[in-house]
């Protein structure tokens, strides 16, 4: 996530419970119930029930430059496997299950 103004981040732990009977989720459709990107063999989950999901813990902690390598836009590269996020004025299918917009959402796991 997005450094605060004083460095501070936030790291959670959430316990998480699926449904017996996991849906196939489907690209910019909200599921009535817990879905997964493959139900055999899930990787990501969306929950849609705030009951499946508790936190367990929050580390709060301030991250402190060391100094040793200097933080702008030339020398940063996002990992291989992060996909950039979308630009706040175009819908996009995760923006409705975002943990931090309100809806419960889990982690990707596995990957």
């Amino acid at each position: 996530g997005q450094d605060g103004e004083d460095g501070c981040r936030q790291l959670f732990l959430v316990m998480a419970v699926p449904d017996d009977e996991v849906v196939q989720g489907e690209h910019g459709v909200r599921p009535v119930r817990t879905a997964a990107d493959n139900p055999g063999y899930p990787t990501e989950y969306c929950f849609v029930d705030a009951g499946r999901l508790h936190c367990a813990c929050l580390l709060t902690y301030k991250w402190v430059p060391t100094g040793r390598r200097e933080k702008s836009p030339d020398n940063v590269r996002a990992p291989s496997h992060v996909v950039p996020r979308r630009s706040p004025w175009r819908s996009s299918p995760r923006s409705a299950t975002s943990p931090l917009r309100g809806a419960a959402s889990s982690p990707r796991l596995g990957g």
